[in-house]
């Protein structure tokens, strides 16, 4: 991230530069990561925490729904929205990978392909109040849940893909991590760091998002019997700061971004201290129940 901050302000990448690198990860690293999250061998207990990560997933995000509702309701569809969806793409596929190993990943694409549906769905019809911009085209091409079920298909088909393959696989899912850093870095330079730290509201949200919603989701969560590596990379996903999503979709809708832009910064600064912390705390309590 500093090396994203450092490149923006020498002016070494630019706004285009970085939002090319954002397509990269978003149509190309991301599905490529998800696609190799299912290359492994098909066991029983790997389908059955699959399973249950998808439902956990889905359980997670309603958490974060609520709560978004039931704070803002319609006063403040940016922050509403920034809520309800975490970043767990560019966050939490790499921080996942990062703690919990390249196999953990597989129990993050359901949630992952979940939230880019709801986003094209209910996150756009909170922003603006008008149901008629659903895309349903959108939703289908999505390049999450096709890379979903592709790596499904190949997950259950057990397939060895050849080296010729596997190879190149291998290597851009060894982009995922340092570039969507350097992104997320590149974001937070083209924020004047004051402002992200003089609105109330900000702060609240940021509790909200990095506090309040991790804290409600591991209490339900430890009453679950699975894997407490399944439930650790859900509860990493639904606890990483706001998504740059709620960004994009403003300006698709020709709405004001300032909210979303410094919802995203704030939490994304702030998520270097929570992250670690609700990690912990739900390690803790996942080993004492």
């Amino acid at each position: 991230m500093i090396i994203g901050y450092i490149l923006y302000k020498t002016k070494l990448i630019t706004d285009a530069g970085s939002k090319t690198l954002g397509n990269i990860l978003v149509y190309i690293v991301i599905p490529i990561v998800v696609v190799k999250a299912f290359l492994i061998t098909r066991t029983d207990e790997t389908t059955i925490n699959m399973l249950w990560s998808f439902a956990l997933g889905a359980l997670s995000l309603f958490i974060a729904i609520i709560v978004g509702l039931v704070v803002y309701k319609t006063k403040n569809g940016a922050l509403n929205f920034a809520a309800a969806f975490s970043n767990c793409g560019f966050m939490g596929i790499p921080l996942i990978s990062a703690v919990l190993g390249d196999n953990a990943v597989i129990y993050i694409t359901g949630m992952n392909a979940l939230m880019a549906i709801l986003q094209f769905t209910y996150g756009q019809y909170i922003l603006t109040k008008d149901k008629s911009i659903i895309n349903i085209k959108n939703i289908i091409l999505s390049p999450a849940l096709i890379a979903l079920l592709l790596g499904i298909i190949l997950y259950f088909c057990n397939l060895n893909l050849p080296v010729i393959v596997a190879t190149p696989i291998n290597g851009i899912q060894a982009l995922n991590t340092p570039l969507a850093m350097i992104v997320m870095g590149v974001y937070l330079a083209k924020t004047p760091l004051k402002n992200i730290f003089i609105k109330p509201k900000i702060y609240l949200f940021s509790i909200i998002r990095l506090f309040i919603i991790p804290f409600i989701t591991i209490v339900i969560f430890i009453l679950f019997p699975v894997d407490n590596k399944v439930l650790l990379t859900i509860i990493i996903a639904s606890s990483a700061p706001a998504g740059c999503n709620v960004v994009i979709f403003s300006q698709k809708n020709d709405l004001d971004t300032e909210d979303g832009i410094l919802a995203v910064c704030q939490s994304t600064l702030f998520s270097i201290i929570s992250l670690p912390l609700i990690t912990m705390l739900a390690n803790l309590l996942l080993e004492l129940i």
